[in-house]
This record gives structure tokens, sequence and C-alpha cells, in this order.
């Protein structure tokens, strides 16, 4: 359990969480290319980033399995060994269990303890063996010894033992291998500052090392390393704006700082406190920092050495040891180059002129970091109630709207004060939806963020079924609501696994069938206009139409003598019936007949759309289309005797007056001859249980879904209008096909025409 700050917690959660879901995707990427070294760094990093933060939490279990899996894959990085599938399960176990840790930290529960052979046999790759080893506790890299106890040499003078909790002490190991791995990374930054062309990109990843480096030492209370780390990043933060002189003096000190990061670090290893002074080092890069030169300056082409010597009082000899790696070594150009000349500043030096850019530099732009922020998190809840804002805003432009139709249509005022009216309303209309576009913006998420997700989820399908498998992934960037993206989930996973069980054939019967052996399923996100359409498409053996037929005859669906005459798309769609399925046995992935309704009503519930095509032995395509938001939608808006009712204008195909000698009847139930069809009606008047003396019905309203049609029998046409949903939890409705309520502009409230329910209920009266 956590003593920090909750919010503190709760950003370790979501950040590490996105790490986590990306991490899954790239290592069964990796898994395709085991030698990819930009993904196996990707991977490295993304695990040592957590690994870090979990080290600053002291949340040692996670750290332990977290630094066990890093130390495979920098074996790996390393070409020590191939990541091969026993390894990558090693890998996949061990992000489960890391996402097991998170979801019991936020629930602010003790983390579980990682499994001793895991830990062994990621340890092992680690040690560069390729198989797993016998059972033994994790070992740390070379380069990230346990630190040895200080009960060697006799301090130095200034020094001070480590003093740590037995919390702290068992995470010191990781600290020093972050801090070895951080200030490596960091003097290749350190030695990019001189270069005119890159020093601003360096600047920026040193101060993100820096301060990744300081929260680390911070918390494990070193005071003299974590002035240091805050002096390396505020000097890496003013950098990029620093004049050419400041650039010059301040380049070779912050090499400086970062070798005496090193000499501090090294100590540590010995659980030992350096005390080796660095006071004037931190005063002149203080000075250079707020625009002022120091009192000493260092030539053109001063080393880390150079500065070490002159800020800290040391030897020149000790100083170039202790900065061997820094900036000047990093170039063979420079290597036996004499050391420059270090030059006094004159005691009667002019101060900077008024008008150079140290004097005239601006406080809040020293204080932005290099490239500046782009992005805040915000908390979900606030743009709920955005959202919920934005709503009532439209629903009183609705309603600003409504009387000023009715002032110009009226004969009092003048018209003047009508035009302003109007002027004013067409303004707050064109406002409005500026203000609910740039709201809705904010709640889109790439659907990258969901796909993700299934690659590991294919992967564990051919290790269930057998079968060989690629899941193409394209369209991630397009993007959608929030709640759609939650809501898309679970349909899209049990699409998946059909396509993977049902859809595609074992290897050897794809062969047979002169087949590549790897079936192929492609998940395809597009925009189409308002709304997005997923395709989920497999390349098997198809849907087998009479198999389906002769359940739907067997289990009374259809009549034998009319499913011969039923296209193949009507046919298929039985498959989303409750309890329909063809499989012959079920299995832990499907076969139960609850999986395809469940997919159908989440579909449905977004107001979203979804078909089926076929083609036996060539493959399934299933589309879905949902909008993109489903808290905001157009209407139209049509009376049944005094009430008035709100239709989802998508679901519209075309409303007509029928002819009386178009009207008739089959087995009881009223259907309307549109054309070369014959569409079940439903009374609007009937079905929310009206009165019926003096309720005329002379239009139909011709909804679809899902390429079935119904006719809603209406009195009048009101127009379209753009509405606000409110649910109706907990409340009633008459004729239960009432999807939602929305307040008009005329301030009453209607129903929303739940058009899903409407057509299943004629469905229902059809069928019986």
């Amino acid at each position: 359990m956590s003593s920090f700050d909750p919010q503190i917690v709760q950003d370790f959660l979501t950040e590490s969480g996105e790490l986590l879901s990306q991490l899954e995707s790239d290592l069964v990427t990796l898994e395709q290319d085991p030698g990819d070294p930009e993904m196996l760094n990707q991977v490295f990093r993304a695990l040592h980033t957590i690994k870090g933060s979990a080290s600053f939490l002291s949340l040692t279990n996670l750290v332990k399995i977290a630094h066990a899996a890093e130390s495979a894959l920098n074996a790996a990085r390393n070409r020590v060994v191939v990541i091969d599938r026993e390894a990558m399960d090693a890998l996949l176990k061990a992000v489960d269990l890391i996402k097991e840790q998170m979801g019991q930290l936020a629930q602010d529960a003790a983390l579980s303890e990682p499994d001793d052979a895991l830990v062994a046999a990621l340890a092992a790759l680690g040690e560069g063996k390729q198989k797993r080893a016998a059972a033994k506790p994790a070992a740390a890299p070379a380069a990230e010894a346990s630190p040895a106890k200080p009960a060697g040499p006799a301090l130095a003078e200034g020094d001070t033992p480590l003093v740590l909790g037995e919390g702290k002490k068992d995470l010191l190991e990781y600290l020093i291998g972050d801090l070895d791995d951080s200030l490596g990374k960091a003097r290749e930054q350190a030695a990019r500052l001189s270069d005119p062309s890159g020093f601003r990109d360096a600047a920026s990843q040193l101060f993100d090392l820096a301060d990744a480096i300081a929260r680390s030492v911070d918390f494990f209370e070193v005071a003299p390393m974590t002035r240091l780390c805050v002096c390396l990043r505020n000097a890496a933060q003013a950098f990029g704006d620093a004049s050419a002189d400041a650039r010059t003096q301040l380049a070779p000190r912050v090499g400086a700082i970062v070798s005496m990061l090193d000499s501090k670090t090294d100590a540590l290893r010995k659980s030992i406190i350096c005390g080796k002074s660095f006071g004037k080092l931190v005063e002149r890069v203080e000075m250079l920092i707020s625009g002022e030169l120091p009192d000493a300056f260092l030539a053109p082409g001063a080393t880390a050495a150079d500065a070490l010597a002159l800020d800290t009082g040391a030897s020149a000899e000790s100083a170039s040891g202790a900065a061997a790696d820094s900036t000047a070594d990093s170039d063979p150009a420079t290597r036996d180059r004499p050391a420059p000349v270090v030059i006094p500043e004159p005691a009667d030096s002019a101060p900077a002129p008024a008008g150079d850019a140290r004097a005239d530099k601006e406080p809040a732009k020293r204080a932005a970091t290099p490239g500046g922020d782009h992005t805040i998190r915000v908390e979900v809840n606030r743009l709920e109630a955005l959202m919920n804002l934005v709503g009532e805003l439209v629903l009183q432009k609705n309603r600003i709207a409504a009387i000023t139709r009715q002032m110009g249509s009226a004969d009092n005022g003048t018209q003047e004060a009508r035009e302003q009216m109007l002027l004013a309303a067409s303004g707050l209309d064109r406002v409005t939806a500026d203000i609910q576009v740039a709201v809705m913006r904010t709640r889109m998420q790439p659907l990258e963020k969901l796909f993700s997700k299934y690659p590991r989820l294919i992967r564990d399908l051919c290790g269930k079924t057998g079968k060989k498998i690629e899941l193409v992934i394209e369209g991630g960037e397009t993007e959608v609501d929030k709640s759609v993206i939650e809501e898309l989930g679970d349909p899209l996973v049990h699409l998946l696994r059909n396509a993977a069980d049902h859809g595609l054939e074992l290897p050897a019967v794809r062969l047979a069938a002169g087949k590549p052996e790897t079936g192929t399923i492609t998940l395809r996100a597009s925009h189409e206009g308002s709304h997005v359409q997923l395709l989920i498409i497999d390349d098997g053996r198809g849907l087998n139409r009479e198999r389906i037929a002769a359940k739907a005859v067997e289990r009374g669906l259809v009549r034998a003598e009319d499913v011969a005459a039923l296209p193949d798309e009507e046919v298929f769609r039985f498959i989303f019936l409750p309890g329909f399925s063809t499989a012959d046995k079920v299995s832990d992935l499907s076969g139960r007949g609850v999986g395809m309704d469940v997919v159908r009503t989440n579909i449905e519930k977004l107001k979203g759309l979804i078909s089926l095509s076929s083609q036996q032995g060539n493959g399934t395509t299933v589309s879905i289309t949902i909008p993109l938001t489903v808290a905001i939608l157009p209407a139209m808006m049509v009376g049944v005797g005094d009430e008035v009712y709100a239709v989802p204008l998508n679901n519209i195909l075309e409303i007509v007056k029928p002819d009386p000698a178009s009207l008739s009847s089959i087995g009881g139930r009223s259907v309307m001859r549109l054309r070369d069809s014959v569409l079940p009606l439903i009374s609007s008047a009937d079905l929310f249980e009206l009165p019926a003396e003096g309720v005329q019905t002379p239009f139909a309203v011709v909804l679809c879904m899902n390429n079935s049609r119904v006719g809603l029998l209406v009195t009048r046409l009101i127009g379209q209008q753009e509405i606000v949903i409110k649910p109706l939890d907990g409340v009633g409705t008459r004729g239960g096909a009432a999807g939602g309520a929305t307040v008009r502009d005329d301030g009453g409230v209607s129903l929303i025409i739940d058009v899903a329910e409407l057509i299943r209920m004629a469905q229902g009266r059809t069928n019986a």
C-alpha cells in the first residue's frame, strides 16, 4: 500500500497504463522481428520508465518483476540472447503481472509477489542464457551490481556513510542502475550542446533526463546529488534561450555537473555520500542561467575537465579523469588537443549592454521548457460535465431560435428589433455549433488506443486454436468519442474471436484448399461523413448459408418453404438472434450462441448499424457503422395527436403519404406496399397507447436499421431539430419503444423513438 499523495499515485497509474498498453502491442510486433533494434529500444525504454517511477514510489514487488524483464530486454539489445516464443511468453507474463499489480495499487491493496520461476527465467535471459536456468534469485546486470558494504576503505574527508531504511535499501541497486543508464545518456546530450544545429534538441532531452534523475535521488534523500540534478535541469531549461556567450560558458559546466554526478554515483555504489565540494560550480551555472556572466571565463572549446578544474579546484589531471567520458572525449578530433587556456575576466570588465539578450530575457520565457508543453491531462469527469453543459447550451439555443421565429411572425415590436433578434439568434447558433465541435474534439480519441490491445489477443488465440493468424490493422488514427471507444471494446473482441475460431481454417486445411497456411484478419476503420465505419474481414471458410438456414428452420424462425426466397444477408442475420449458434461443440472461445446477440445489442446502443456479408470458401466481412458521438444527434420531430416525438434522422429512409390502396394486412398485421416491397406498419398511437379517437395518421416515416425496415404512422411532420439525449434510467414509458428523452425548442419534453426496438417489435409481430 502506498503512502504517497493519491494524485502522485494516480499520475503514475495513468502514465504507466498508457506505456503498458503500447508495450503489449510492441512486444507482439517485436516477436515478428526479434532483431529490430528500434523496437527493442522502444520496449526497453517503456519498461525502464515504469520501473523508475515504481522505484520512486517504493513499489518493491513491481520493481522486481520490471527489473527482471528489463534485464532480459537489455540482453536482447546487446545481442546476447534472441527473443524467441518462450522468452516472449515470459515477457508477456511479466506485463500481465505488472497490469495486475497496477490494478491492486489503484485499489490501495498490497501488490502481488512476483512468481520466482518467472523472475528466474527472465533473470537467466538477462544473464545471456537462452533457455531457463534452475530457479535462483533474479540477478542484476553486472553494471548494476549490488552496492558494497561500507566496510572497505576508510571514508575520505567530507564523505559520510549512506543510511537508508529497509524499503529504500532494497531499491538502491535499481537506483544505481538507473543513474548509470541516465547519466550515460546525459553525457551524450551534454556533448551535443556545442553543436550549433542540435543544441536545442539536446537541451530538451537533457532537461527530461535531469528531471527524472532529480526525482529518483530526492526519494533516496541524497541532498548533494539532488542539488546538482536541479542545477542541471535548470541549466538545460535555460540553454536554448541563452546568448551565444552564455552557451559557451554553460556547455562545459553542464558536462562538469554530469561528471560530478558520475563520481557521486560511484560513491553510492559503496554506500557512501560523496562530500566533494561543488558550490562554486553551481553558483556560476546559476549566474549564467540568470543572464549574468561569471567572474571566471572558460575559453571557447573548453571541456568539462576544464570547468571542473576552474570551478571545483580539482587538479587538471583528476578533473580530466573525472570527465573522461564527457564532451571533449566524445570527439576523436579533439581527444589529443591541448587543454584551452582559462582566461579570468578582467576586474574592470564592463557590464553587459542594456540591449543584450541576457538582460532583456523575460522571466516567463526562461521558465518555459524547451519546446513547450503541448498537452495537458484532464479528468474525465470534467469533460463529462463540460459535455453536459454544452448539451444544455444546445437546448437553450434551440429555445432562443423558436422564440425568434415567433417574434418574426408576430405583429408586435419593430422590424429593426426583429432583425436584431434574428441576427443574435443566428450568431448564437454559430457560436454554439463551434463550441459543440470543440468540446467533442476534446473527447475524441484515436481507435488505435483500442486496436493496440488486439495483437496480443490474436497471438493468444493462435496458441489456443493451433492456427496461424496475421492481424492487419488499418485506420487506427481514426477518432471517435471516448464513450464510443468504451462501448466498442467487447463487441470487437467477440468478433475477432469468432473470426479466429469459426472463420479461419487450420493450416493444413488452408493448404489443401490452395490458400496460404497463415490466415489474415483485417481490422479497418475509416470516416464516413459523420459516422465511422469498422470492417472485420477474414479470408477463412466463410458462412454456410444452408447450415444457418437449417438451424433457423429448426428453431421456427422461418418456414422451410420461405427460406429459399430470402437473400443471403437476411439468412446471415439469424446469427444475431439470442441463443443462435451453428457450432458443433462449445469451447472457451465461442459456441454458446450468446455473443453475437450481445454484439448487435451493444452496437445498436451506440445508434450504430451492423451487417454481414460472406462468400463460402472466401471469408466473411462484418461491417459496423457508428456515429462519432451519441450525446447530440439530429432528429425529425413528428406529432401524434397532441404529443410530439423525436425520430433519429440517420434512421429515416423516406417519408411518404400512403395511398389507401397500398395499405393492407397480413395475418392481422398492418403492412404497406412501397414500390416492390412490403413493409410492416406500426401506428404510433397504438405504440404509445394514446387515445385512438380523433388521431389521424396520414404520414408513414420509413425507418431502417441493419437493412430491416418498418413504417411508423404519424399525424404530422414538424421539422428537423438538433436534440440532446437524456437517459430514462428508472423511468417507465408506455409501449417500451423510447430510447431516451429530449427537451424541445418550445421547452416541452419529447420521447426519442428507439428504432432498433421498434424494428424488433415489428419483426416479432410478423413472425407471430
